[in-house]
């Protein structure tokens, strides 16, 4: 026996499989040349599930007269759909969330709208949000910008040009995807722009007074600021 998991090219594509349905088929006849005996496994429940793709792969197993051994997903730890599962129903919090804190900078006459970036919510409004406050909260300023090292370098020239002077700072930077640095690189490479601004300031990595905070998915980056 082997594991089909699908006979859906859209799901298998979802489990990462890297191969076709048809092949099945092969596979199937190819065993049954050799004299071998097949049967096989299915995982149901993927989040791109549905009736038809059910369908798809009962069929083919009908077809070919092969009786399946069905189990249904289970998202382990640190896999790729333990993170899908996090990073979907998070955000759908976020989004209830993002609806709430409009609702409430509109009752200060303020209107703004927001997008998700993340585990981020970010407000975008013509109005000044740098004074409001939120459930006892200060907003960060933030930037918006790719994820090539250059572009969050003047990003944070731009972002610290008006930023309350500190004895220290660290840069903290988070990444999803394939880049041509990793994160301590990226961050020792873009400090410069922050001794740009203040030459006598220092590096705290333990307990920074300021901390600039680098947030990349694949090609796209926001950078923001916290004081302590």
């Amino acid at each position: 026996g082997y594991s089909l998991e699908s006979g859906s090219d859209k799901i298998l594509e979802a489990m990462n499989k890297r191969v076709k349905a048809k092949y099945f088929k092969e596979q199937v006849n190819i065993c049954r040349e050799a004299g071998l005996v097949t049967n096989t496994s299915l995982v149901m429940g993927y989040p791109q599930e549905t009736s038809e793709t059910i369908k798809e792969t009962m069929t083919q197993l009908e077809k070919l007269k092969v009786y399946p051994s069905t189990g249904f997903l289970l998202p382990l730890p640190e896999t790729g759909m333990w993170n899908y599962a996090i990073e979907n129903n998070g955000n759908q919090s976020l989004n209830r969330l993002g609806d709430k804190i409009l609702i409430s900078l509109s009752k200060q006459k303020i209107f703004a709208k927001y997008r998700v970036f993340g585990r981020i919510i970010v407000l975008e409004s013509e109005q000044e949000l740098s004074e409001v406050i939120l459930n006892s909260k200060h907003l960060y300023p933030c930037i918006f910008t790719s994820s090539k090292e250059h572009e969050i370098y003047e990003s944070i020239i731009l972002l610290v040009e008006n930023a309350i002077p500190t004895k220290n700072f660290a840069i903290r930077v988070d990444r999803k995807g394939n880049h041509d640095y990793d994160s301590t690189e990226l961050a020792s490479n873009v400090a410069g722009a922050v001794f740009d601004k203040w030459p006598d300031i220092s590096v705290d990595l333990n307990s920074p007074e300021l901390e600039i905070c680098v947030q990349i998915i694949n090609n796209k980056c926001i950078i923001y600021l916290k004081y302590s």
